[in-house]
Formats: C-alpha cells, sequence, structure tokens
C-alpha cells in the first residue's frame, strides 16, 4: 500500500448501532472518494472477518479482523447496545490503547465514548456521549470534562488541528446518533 494513503478504519461489533457506522462511513467515503487530496482508504474491522450483526439485526462485513487490520492513521468507533459488554472487555480496552499509543486518531460515536473513557483515553479531557448515557460516561471516568450533548462533536482536546498529522493526540465525540455523520464531515 501507498505510504501516502490514510487509512480510516470503521469498527465494526455485535450490536453496534447501524447509523453510527453507515452516517460515518457514507460521509468519509464520499470524502475519500471525492474531495480528498490524497489518496485515502476507509476500510471495516471486527473481531472478526466477515458479517457482524449490528444492534438492529443488520449483517455489515468487516473487511479486517483486529489482528490483520492494516496500521489506522483514524479509527471510528460507533456507539450501540453492544458497548455494554465492550467496557467490561480488557482486551478491546488494551487494543485501544495499543492504538492510541501507535498515534491512530480516535473518534466515537454516541455511546462508543463509554469504550473510550472505559479504556482511560478520555481521562482529564472534554467528552460527551448520549444524553441518556452522561451518567454512565461520568461514572467511567470522573475526569471526563462531561459536555451535555447537543447533536454536535466534541473535540477531546482543547482545539482541533488545523489538519491531520500522523501521530495527533486528537480525538472527536460526537453526543447522538445523528451526529455521527456531522463528526465525519
Amino acid at each position: 500500500m501507498n505510504e501516502d494513503t490514510l487509512t480510516i478504519g470503521v469498527l465494526l461489533f455485535e450490536g453496534a448501532e447501524e447509523l453510527d457506522v453507515a452516517g460515518p462511513w457514507e460521509v468519509l467515503g464520499f470524502w475519500a472518494a471525492h474531495i480528498a487530496s490524497s489518496p485515502v482508504r476507509v476500510l471495516t474491522l471486527g473481531p472478526r472477518a466477515g458479517v457482524v450483526r449490528c444492534a438492529k439485526g443488520l449483517g455489515l462485513v468487516a473487511d479486517h479482523d483486529l489482528t490483520t487490520a492494516p496500521p489506522l492513521d483514524l479509527l471510528v468507533h460507533p456507539g450501540g447496545d453492544g458497548t455494554r459488554s465492550l467496557v467490561k472487555e480488557e482486551l478491546h480496552l488494551a487494543w485501544l490503547r495499543e492504538l492510541r499509543r501507535q498515534g491512530t486518531v480516535l473518534a466515537s460515536v454516541c455511546t462508543g465514548s463509554l469504550v473510550l473513557a472505559a479504556a482511560g483515553l478520555l481521562a482529564d479531557r472534554p467528552a460527551t456521549t448520549h444524553r441518556n448515557h452522561l451518567d454512565k460516561l461520568a461514572k467511567i471516568d470522573s475526569s471526563v470534562d462531561l459536555r451535555a450533548g447537543n447533536g454536535t462533536s466534541t473535540p477531546a482536546t482543547s482545539s482541533p488541528p488545523p489538519a491531520y498529522r500522523p501521530g495527533s493526540t486528537w480525538r472527536c465525540i460526537s453526543s447522538a446518533v445523528s451526529a455521527g455523520p456531522r463528526s465525519a464531515s
């Protein structure tokens, strides 16, 4: 693969909210195909390659499992009912911490932020989640600078970077299901 290619992974897992996956995928895919000035690859990854069942039963195909995925520049972590178990899965949390250590930019949609918080990746940073789960985010990590979700995206640093930089520590958290496509744009 070309070293100049920006690689974006959209995570699939059992119980992921369909719109949290499809919204960012649509926006990022359109950007990659029609707007980006350099090559962009958008792919899906999951606990295993192949069909992964989402929250309402839609089956989506993971291009790669977590161990065979190419290095990622950006990971989009959706929310959904499946996050309830992911916040307790140490292997998943360790994988996220390793991505962060490698310099992957992490973004979450809706309750995906609960998983990033459980991995310790939102400590002392502004973050949000779906309004019905703000209390859970605060319980997972009381150091998170909680921002009530208003359907917008919250950079998890004081200001977003002017452009993507490899090794960036910037994270983007969106609050609700329809905010996912906006955070990707």
